[in-house]
């Protein structure tokens, strides 16, 4: 085995996280690991955020003299899709088709502009079709980690999804634990896989993440103890050292708040966080029969909050460990400083396990073309070959501009034989045309009525112009008697809850001057959907 370093790079906001692996005959060896924290003003779609990302990791590798230039990018969060699909036997690319019209109504980007890759399981004895794990993504995301790689002067080797790289990372404790749940707490999110030995069954990543308890700490809290409010910082600082109050009686005193005022305060984000997962494993048993899960192993930045394992254990009612990405690598004695590397080795897990993702085949949504043509160029790139292919060429075009040139004339000498036949019917044409212009007059009534009927068009334009891509409609139904249009349909809670988009398709739609008036007149949970769903009508007026 030719020992190889590999680049693992994690650019999940707010952080960019570098690791280099050596694989070697024994495993692999951690040689080399920073993490860098974007400025808040960057973050979130920003312009500028991509150039700062190619510039912190620019950064880091001249810091750390990192000579590789391999790079296996992590990839998570709305931009892109995992799910294990059972497709018919047919070949690669028409595989491919069928995930994207498969999974079309699951994501939040255009499915046309979007790139797959997916991985096929073991076929089933007796099986007419094969199970995928199937991985669609956003190209505009991909084209952006393209550009960044570039700026950094590095070689995108592979681009691979949040889950791919957990299976990787995880595959030991995989090995030993027949249905294993592993949990990526982040920051700003929350990424939940299900796996039967190695084997991915489901996965789900949700907006919510230790942020969102910092943040509901903040709130102001008026109790008997007097009015309690928080700095973001004193909140952040608060969480790290002491974590969850599972106990409220042995939490650590704390001067400006109580105890049992923290744990008010953090309620609301636990609950979420708990009703999240919950909902997670409840969509997975439906999926998957009667089915124990043995444990959770919880990883990431946020997995390391004191008490946070206590009390997912406690309203779960699973086992929940703390999983160690420093146990399925061995760090190199330079690398190897103590205790600042066990603090924050949860934070590189899921970069370190997109590097072990190199070891073998797996799903890469990184484009391979540049690749394939400099391939195929070396293969033919023969005099003789090329001189033969080129007269071809030119034989084919000269020879169909010839036949084209023949048919053109054929097909001239035939139209003008056709018109000649014409021509007399072309006369009674005219004569009929002077006719219609004499009733015109007696057409006005009938116009007036067609400009005073509903014009469709405008209403369904204007639906569409202002429908969120988290809303799909059902049927928009017409009563032209009363000139009014019904819209119904179901709200997903993708990016904000299901009530806030129903509320602001409602009032943007109302603001078009198509519309007299607009009511919504009825909202009702829709649980046959995993995100957050409400079915909703619309009964709307429209305008002369």
């Amino acid at each position: 085995m030719i020992e190889k370093s590999i680049l693992g790079i994690d650019l999940r906001a707010p952080f960019v996280k570098v690791v280099e692996l050596k694989n070697t005959t024994s495993g692999f060896i951690l040689s080399s690991w920073a993490i860098d924290e974007l400025q808040n003003d960057l973050i979130d779609k920003h312009p500028d955020m991509e150039a700062a990302q190619g510039a912190s990791i620019k950064k880091i590798i001249t810091e750390k003299s990192i000579k590789t230039k391999e790079a296996y990018f992590v990839i998570g969060g709305r931009d892109v899709l995992v799910k294990k699909l059972s497709m018919p036997k047919l070949s690669h690319e028409e595989i491919k088709q069928a995930i994207i019209w498969k999974v079309k109504d699951e994501i939040v980007f255009n499915a046309e502009e979007s790139i797959v890759d997916y991985s096929p399981l073991a076929l089933k004895p007796g099986s007419e079709e094969q199970e995928v794990i199937a991985a669609i993504v956003n190209r505009e995301t991909i084209k952006r980690i393209g550009e960044i790689a570039l700026s950094a002067n590095l070689k995108l080797a592979s681009i691979v999804p949040v889950p791919v790289a957990l299976r990787s990372l995880c595959m030991g404790e995989l090995a030993k634990t027949p249905v294993l749940f592993i949990m990526y707490m982040g920051r700003r999110t929350m990424n939940m896989s299900f796996f039967k030995g190695s084997e991915l069954l489901i996965n789900r990543e949700v907006s919510i993440g230790g942020e969102d308890i910092t943040h509901a700490m903040t709130s102001v809290l008026v109790s008997d103890e007097g009015r309690s409010e928080l700095k973001y910082e004193e909140a952040e600082k608060i969480k790290r050292e002491h974590g969850i109050p599972v106990n409220i009686e042995a939490y650590p005193a704390i001067p400006q708040i109580t105890s049992a005022n923290i744990y008010s305060l953090m309620r609301p984000a636990l609950e979420r966080m708990q009703d999240e997962i919950s909902r997670t494993i409840e969509y997975f048993k439906g999926q998957e029969g009667d089915i124990t899960i043995n444990k959770i192993l919880v990883v990431g930045g946020e997995s390391k909050t004191p008490n946070i394992r206590e009390f997912l254990s406690g309203v779960l009612g699973l086992p929940v460990e703390f999983f160690d990405p420093l146990s399925e690598v061995k760090a190199a004695d330079g690398v190897n400083d103590g205790e600042k590397l066990k603090e924050i080795s949860p934070r590189l897990a899921c970069a370190i396990g997109a590097a072990m993702a190199s070891a073998e085949k797996n799903i890469n949504l990184a484009p391979q073309i540049e690749d394939k043509w400099k391939s195929m160029l070396r293969k033919h790139a023969n005099p003789i070959k090329v001189f033969t292919i080129l007269f071809l060429i030119l034989f084919t075009y000269y020879s169909g501009m010839v036949f084209v040139s023949y048919n053109l004339s054929n097909s001239i000498n035939k139209a003008e034989k056709i018109l000649a036949d014409i021509k007399p019917r072309l006369l009674r044409i005219e004569a009929l045309e002077k006719a219609m212009k004499e009733e015109e007059g007696r057409r006005g009534i009938f116009k007036s009525i067609e400009l005073s009927r509903v014009k469709i068009p405008v209403v369904l334009e204007a639906i569409s112009a202002n429908i969120p891509e988290s809303i799909l409609i059902d049927s928009i139904t017409f009563m032209e008697a009363d000139r009014k249009t019904t819209i119904r349909g179901v709200s997903l809670g993708r990016g904000d809850s299901a009530e806030n988009i129903i509320s602001k398709f409602v009032s943007k739609l109302s603001e078009n001057t198509v519309f007299e008036s607009l009511q919504l007149v009825s909202v009702i949970r829709a649980d046959e959907y995993l995100y957050d769903a409400f079915n909703f009508e619309v009964i709307g007026v429209i305008r002369k």
